[in-house]
């Protein structure tokens, strides 16, 4: 089981850097802000709570459900 602190630590050495998240059953989906819209959403990882796997965030959004928690990466 991943925990908030891991999943943040995986999505930012993948993205490099991350000012967002929300919270959700089975996945911590985080993104940061960028001047330009990305229709690919290359600036979002979901990481699965219970394996610590990232995905693209278009791969789960059908798994995701409703929100938990959301918030600002400090």
């Amino acid at each position: 089981m991943v925990n908030y602190e891991q999943a943040l630590s995986i999505a930012k050495d993948l993205l490099g850097k991350v000012d967002t998240y929300c919270e959700y059953k089975d996945y911590y989906v985080f993104s940061y802000h960028t001047p330009v819209e990305q229709i690919s959403g290359a600036n979002v990882v979901a990481i699965e709570k219970k394996t610590g796997e990232a995905y693209s965030f278009i791969g789960v959004i059908t798994k995701l459900g409703k929100i938990l928690r959301e918030g600002k990466v400090r």
